[in-house]
C-alpha cells in the first residue's frame, strides 16, 4: 500500500463567529463516526485490511470510519497515519472497506467512539496568479459541544501551505477571529485531536483548551476591529 501525503490545516473558531458567515444547513454534509484502534491493536488491523507481509510502515494512529450521507447507503474506510514530517504533513493510508470488515474490526478499537457531522464549504486558493479549488472541511462534533466547531483544509503542496496561512483563499471569515492550531503547542494540538477525544471523551481538558482558543479567537477580533456580530 503506498503511502499519500496529507497536507493540511487545523483551525478552530467560534461556533458564533462562523454562523455569521456560513449558512451550514445549506451546505453538503455527511454524519461520521470515529473510531481509533487500540495501540496493541494497530498493526494486526492493518495486515488484515492491507493483507501485506512487507514491513509494516512506521504508524501512529489508525482509524475506522463509518460516513453517512442522507438517505444515501453508509460507505467504511479504514484510515491509517503515520508521523508527523512536519507541522502539518504526515504519510496517509486509506482505503475503502466493507461494512463486514468494519464490523469485524471494530472490537479492536478502544475508548469512544466520536461521531461528528462535516459540511463542506467550496472556495478558491490563489497562487502564482492561477485559482486552485479547495473545500473547508467544517467539523462539529454533535454529540459533545455546540460551540466545538474546527475547519480542515487539504492542499497538495508546501506552497498552497503557505498561501493558506498568508489567507490567499476565498474564505474572507477565516482571516480573523480563527486559530491556526497546527502552529499551536503540542498540548493543544493533542486535545483537539479525533484521537485524543475517542481516548478521552469531551474531557475538561479538551473544553479548558477550547475555552483558551476562544479568548484568543474573541481577542483577535477586537484587535481587528470585528465583532462575532455582523
Amino acid at each position: 500500500m503506498n503511502a499519500a501525503t496529507e497536507r493540511e490545516l487545523k483551525i478552530f473558531i467560534p461556533a458564533s463567529h462562523l454562523r455569521n458567515f456560513v449558512n451550514l444547513e445549506k451546505l453538503n454534509h455527511a454524519a461520521f463516526e470515529q473510531s481509533y484502534f487500540a495501540d496493541s491493536t494497530l498493526e494486526a488491523a492493518y495486515r488484515i485490511i492491507f493483507r501485506e507481509s512487507l514491513k509494516i510502515p512506521s504508524l501512529m494512529t489508525g482509524r475506522l470510519r463509518k460516513s453517512q450521507n442522507g438517505n444515501k447507503k453508509p460507505k467504511f474506510f479504514a484510515t491509517f497515519k503515520g508521523p508527523y514530517i512536519s507541522e502539518y504533513s504526515r504519510a496517509e493510508y486509506e482505503t475503502e472497506i466493507t461494512e463486514s470488515i468494519y464490523k469485524t474490526l471494530l472490537p479492536l478499537c478502544d475508548g469512544y467512539t466520536v461521531r461528528k457531522t462535516r459540511y463542506h464549504l467550496p472556495g478558491k486558493l490563489m497562487v502564482g496568479g492561477r485559482k486552485y479549488p479547495i473545500v473547508a472541511e467544517i467539523d462539529h462534533l454533535t454529540e459533545w459541544s455546540d460551540d466545538f466547531f474546527t475547519i480542515d483544509i487539504e492542499v497538495n503542496s508546501d506552497a498552497h501551505i503557505k498561501a493558506l496561512r498568508r489567507g490567499a483563499h476565498s474564505f474572507e471569515f477565516l482571516k480573523h477571529g480563527t486559530i491556526d492550531i497546527t502552529q499551536e503547542k503540542y498540548p493543544i494540538r493533542r486535545a483537539l485531536s479525533m484521537k485524543f477525544l475517542a481516548r478521552n471523551g469531551y474531557s475538561m481538558i479538551t473544553q479548558n483548551v477550547i475555552r483558551s482558543l476562544f479568548k484568543k479567537a474573541l481577542a483577535d477580533l477586537k484587535r481587528t476591529g470585528k465583532s462575532l456580530r455582523k
